[in-house]
């Protein structure tokens, strides 16, 4: 019986040897090729120090927002300042998180909040029209604006900071303060109706406060932030401008008073001014961060959220460790997102050819090749910038860049009284005002429906506005 035992044992070895030897040697391959990391790259070094604050905090859209919500016999610049400082304290003192839910980090305590009142209507700005909204609640508006006098006072007062500055990532916990929809919604309603209703003197205040909003968002576009504040500045820009589009196309209000009041909006803006690439480099601190957050506390990163893990399956991810390297991984997102920076950057008359080239650059990376892929394995899978999905960014605003452009047409195109059989020889004739900054492409005109619509170039949401419709001859102008 023990010589048949020894016989199955020594066969079972002879059937299992190999792939135990070659499961061996795979994983002394990769600790000897994983020994050691690189040095940091000088460009690395210089993404990762933060530009110098350029703003005092009362000048920060940034910190203001950070205490929008601060209770109502607070300062708002106060408050921001105490939650910017506590997110601080937590990233710098209290890392890792123990018990305390990221999302609170740096805001104001929810039971101390100050808040819209629950009964605002919950109006999508992109895909309907505040302007009719707006002549629809007449009735309500006062009481709702009374209700929340604070929180747009508040708002309104935005308008005086002068950039807006992040506070620099110091962890791979996010922070950014935002505006809430309704709020936004209920301030655009209520320039609609003084637009709408009130006399000559409350028509131009409301006229160039939508303006003050336009240059409010334009500094978040162009300030320094993550591509979050990119994205929500490009859609509160064009909400401003399909209210904008909506003040132009209804005959009661003056030429005069939009052009006085809203002047540096009805010229297309330079294109440069579109441009995010910046906002790559952000990103490129807080994935950064994400890494050192990592390295300085593994178990902890990977687990701290997952209290159902047992001890054999946090110590499963040991070796995987071993195959992050943090500065080789830093240098990689370094390389990618420099070159999607050129693209976001670059000339959007060629933005898809430059798109294309980036797309095969980045698939034929020799670092995802054998036997490169050896070196930081783990590492390289969470290289999670820059992929072929990154390029739509830049699109996002380019189609929004084209739709100021088309509310700058319709403006012109009341202004100068010009008939909708002549609209294509108007449009030709000024491509500056009826062409997408991205290759050129010129606005599509349909004589039947009498509508000139921006063709977007990002995978946009269903149902956001990109058109005008003229509605008699030279006089109206729907958005639609």
């Amino acid at each position: 019986m023990v010589e048949t035992h020894l016989s199955a044992a020594q066969l079972a070895w002879r059937i299992v040897r190999w792939p135990v030897a070659a499961v061996a040697l795979l994983i002394a391959v990769l600790l000897i090729a994983n020994a050691a990391d690189e040095n940091l790259s000088a460009e690395v070094r210089a993404i990762l120090a933060p530009p110098p604050s350029r703003y005092p905090d009362s000048e920060n859209l940034f910190v203001l927002l950070a205490g929008l919500d601060a209770p109502a016999d607070r300062s708002p610049l106060a408050a921001g300042e105490a939650n910017i400082a506590a997110y601080r304290r937590v990233v710098t003192e209290h890392l890792p998180l123990r018990g305390m839910s990221p999302a609170e980090v740096g805001k104001t305590p929810k039971a101390a909040r100050l808040t819209v009142t629950t009964d605002l209507p919950q109006w999508n700005m992109l895909t309907s029209s505040v302007w009719e909204n707006a002549r629809a609640a007449h009735p309500e508006l006062a009481s709702w604006t009374s209700e929340n006098r604070v929180l747009l006072d508040r708002y309104s007062a935005l308008a005086a900071t002068q950039g807006y500055e992040e506070e620099p990532l110091r962890s791979s916990i996010a922070l950014f303060y935002g505006v809430p929809q309704s709020l936004r919604a209920l301030y655009l309603a209520g320039i609609a109706d003084a637009v709408q209703s009130a006399a000559d003197t409350e028509r131009r205040a409301a006229i160039k406060s939508l303006a003050d909003d336009v240059a409010l968002w334009r500094r978040m576009l162009q300030g320094e932030g993550t591509l979050v504040s990119k994205m929500v500045a490009t859609a509160s820009l064009h909400a401003d401008f399909i209210l904008l589009a909506d003040m132009i196309e209804d005959r009661s209000v003056p030429l005069d008073q939009i052009q006085n009041g809203a002047a540096a909006v009805l010229e297309a803006w330079p294109v440069d001014s579109w441009k995010i690439g910046q906002a790559f480099r952000t990103e490129f601190r807080r994935s950064s961060a994400v890494l050192a957050d990592a390295r300085e506390d593994p178990e902890h990163f990977l687990h701290a959220f997952d209290p159902g893990w047992d001890w054999v399956q946090r110590r499963s991810t040991d070796l995987g460790r071993l195959l992050v390297k943090h500065n080789a991984t830093r240098n990689l997102q370094a390389r990618i997102l420099d070159r999607l920076s050129a693209v976001a950057d670059g000339d959007p008359a060629r933005y898809s050819e430059n798109a294309r080239a980036y797309v095969d650059w980045f698939g034929q990376l020799a670092s995802w090749s054998f036997p490169a892929i050896l070196y930081n394995p783990i590492g390289k899978s969470l290289v999670d910038l820059g992929g072929p999905g990154f390029l739509d960014y830049p699109l996002r605003v380019y189609d929004v860049a084209a739709f100021q452009r088309l509310v700058v047409l319709a403006w012109q195109l009341r202004a100068q009284s010009v008939a909708p059989a002549v609209v294509p020889g108007f449009m030709a004739a000024h491509p500056e005002w009826s062409t997408h900054p991205v290759e050129r492409v010129p606005f599509a005109w349909d004589a039947q429906s009498g509508e000139i619509r921006v063709v977007p170039r990002a995978r946009t949401q269903p149902g956001r506005r990109f058109g005008i419709r003229i509605t008699a001859a030279g006089t109206r102008l729907r958005p639609s």
